[in-house]
Order: structure tokens, then sequence, then C-alpha cells
């Protein structure tokens, strides 16, 4: 419970551990809060100087950490200096992004006496960089519980982690779920669809712990295709000499994104969702490109877990395979590229199914949250509980 200001107040201070002006979930809602007639502020972390920098009614600040970034300390320096700027601030919402914020989040709802909103993108206790760290997952756990109960509403990305987020931090009603769907519409300037040879799109990060090296060894026993890669990332140059080495047909094209990414992908045979399943978030994950494919009319090969299997197999829009197994993959793709039958089925399923997985559909779902937290409150003017969003 906190107190509300101003009913007609309608400032959004948003907090992210990420390069926010590039984190799509950041920007995505930031935007559609700023064409509602929102002003939002995303305080996000910055190793050098950097300007304030005001798209229309979204101001990006920076909060410059810069060497601690590096350093065990890095979440308190940022939760410091975040506090620091609210002398630029006037919000009746605070809107967290995952757990690292929250700390800071909880203490700035206090001192404006505001909502505290949680957006939760992915499970915590489970990201890969915990999974043998006892001590840091159970401090994590232990911050996650204490101020998502005190949130005045938690979102999160799927049902699953939204089921798990009620269940293991003891919230009093199950979390709202505002899918990562896409943006990306097609274009009508996207290259005609060659026949031969068939093309496999991946755009992502080219980082470790994604399973992108076995994607590669499995594409090096596939005949009849080309792999195009849209992305940049520290591992770049190793997988470009693995696929080299594979004799694969693959060519890294760079990062692109918005409507360049949709105008570069549209026209391919299949998308490629896959993602390692070494630790429990990942396999729990329900990425950008799965929406991004399917809003393209893209076949799609995801990776055999729950999410995945929920959003690709289950509504006919592409197949998931073990990620483990080169066979399987192998065999997936054959599937998607060559069964004229099953690609048939997949888009005309994919032409049903597309506003389902578009940004357009869940956008509303965050501003009825919006709605119901400045609408809601009792007479002693403080925030009346909602026990749907608790």
């Amino acid at each position: 419970m906190c107190f509300a200001r101003d009913i007609n107040t309608k400032e959004v201070l948003m907090i992210v551990y990420s390069n926010a002006p590039s984190d799509r979930r950041i920007t995505r809602e930031a935007k559609a809060l700023a064409e509602n007639g929102f002003v939002v502020n995303v305080v996000y972390p910055s190793v050098s100087r950097a300007k304030i920098n005001k798209k229309g009614n979204i101001t990006y600040i920076p909060a410059l950490t810069g060497v601690w970034m590096k350093t065990t300390f890095r979440f308190l320096v940022f939760w410091m200096v975040s506090l620091t700027k609210k002398k630029y601030l006037k919000p009746a919402v605070v809107h967290c992004h995952d757990a690292n914020t929250l700390p800071a989040g909880y203490l700035l709802s206090r001192i404006y006496r505001c909502h505290l909103i949680y957006d939760s993108h992915e499970w915590t206790a489970g990201v890969k960089e915990l999974k043998n760290r006892k001590i840091k997952r159970f401090i994590w756990s232990v911050t996650e519980k204490y101020f998502a109960q005190k949130a005045d509403a938690v979102i999160t990305v799927n049902g699953h982690i939204s089921r798990m987020l009620r269940r293991y931090r003891k919230l009093r009603g199950t979390p709202f779920v505002v899918m990562n769907a896409s943006e990306l519409k097609p274009s009508k300037r996207g290259q005609k669809r060659k026949s031969c040879p068939k093309t496999v799109v991946y755009h992502s990060a080219l980082v470790w712990g994604r399973g992108f090296e076995k994607i590669l060894h499995s594409f090096a026993q596939l005949d009849g295709a080309r792999m195009i890669v849209f992305g940049e990332g520290d591992a770049k140059e190793t997988f470009m000499k693995k696929a080299k080495e594979s004799g694969a047909d693959v060519i890294f094209a760079g990062w692109a994104e918005g409507d360049e990414l949709a105008i570069r992908i549209q026209n391919a045979d299949v998308g490629l969702s896959m993602i390692s399943g070494d630790c429990i978030n990942n396999r729990l994950s329900s990425a950008n490109k799965i929406f991004d494919y399917a809003c393209l009319g893209i076949p799609q090969l995801g990776s055999n877990y729950p999410v995945m299997r929920e959003l690709i197999e289950k509504k006919a829009i592409g197949l998931c395979a073990d990620e483990k197994d080169p066979e399987s993959i192998v065999s997936a793709l054959k599937k998607l590229l060559f069964d004229e039958n099953t690609k048939k089925i997949i888009i005309e399923n994919l032409r049903a199914e597309k506003d389902q997985y578009s940004w357009d559909r869940e956008k509303k779902k965050l501003l009825e949250i919006y709605e119901k937290l400045l609408r809601k409150r009792n007479k002693s003017d403080q925030i009346q509980v909602l026990p749907s969003l608790l």
C-alpha cells in the first residue's frame, strides 16, 4: 500500500538495468504509454557519461555507474545513483523492470508516495548466472519476494512465470501477463521469395550460452539451404570461424532492427527460435524472435520446452526440436523447408493467428493495468489493493 499522487498526474518513472534505448520490451512499453498521454522517464545504467536523450514524451536518463559496472557492487551503485535522479522526476508510477531494479524502485515509490509496478522479464532465480551459486540465488529470491509483495501490480511475460511468481513469491494473486509480442509488420519493400536455396534466418545477440554453436553444427548437415544471421556480440568471430570450418552455407549479415529487420527477414522460409536449455530461465523463454517470425508470417523452429511448445507447436505455426540433438534439428528443418503439405498448413495458421502475436493486442493489457491503478483509490486517498493485480 502507498499513497497516490494527483490522479491526473500521468508521469511514469521506469528503472531498467539494461541499455534501455535499445531494449525492445522497454521501448515498446514506453512508447505505448507515451502515445496515450503519459510522460515517461527511463533511468538506466551507463558506463560513461551520456546525454539525456528525449524522444517526444519519452526521456532516457543515463545513470553513471562507471567502472562499478564490472564489480560485485554494480547493482548497489546503480540503485544509489538512481535515487539521485529523483530531482528530475515527479512520477505517479514507478515501473521496475526485473528484480535487479526493485530495491531502488521501491524506495522511490515511497519517496514520491506513488504506485509501484514490478515487470519481470524472466525467472530471476533461474538465470544462468545464478545456476551454481546458491547464496546469490537465495539473496535474489528473498529480494524479489520481499519487494514483489510490496508492488501494486506485477507483470510478466508468460503464464508459466506468472504462476511461479505467485507460488514461490507468495503473491496474493496471479500476475498479469503482457507477452513479448512483436511490433514488426510486413513491409511492401521486402524482396520476393526465391525458391533456391531455401533461407533460414536467425536474429539475436551472438553470445555464448544460447546454443547457437549447436545450431551451426546441425545446419552443416543440411543441404539445399542457406542461413542468414542477423546479430552482433562477443562470440561472433568464433561463430564465423566455426561456420567456415563446418562448410555450412552461413552468412553473417550484421545487426538489423525495426523496419529494416522486417524487410530483411520477412521472406525467409524458416526462422530459428532455439535456445540452450541449460538453465530454468531459458526453458521458460518466450523471446522476441518467436513473435517477430509469427507476425511476419515465417514458419519457425523452436526448442522443445513448455513455453515454446505452447507458442509454436500447439498453435501449429512451426515445430519444436531437441536443441541437443543434431538429428532432431535437421529432421525438423527438412520438414519445414521441403515438406509442402506441412508448409501449407503452417502458412494458413500463421495468417489466422498473427494478431495473437502482435504488440497491438498486448499493449492494451498494459494500458488497462495503468488505468486501473490510477483509478482505484479509497476514501482515505490510498490505493485500493486489487486482488487481480496482487
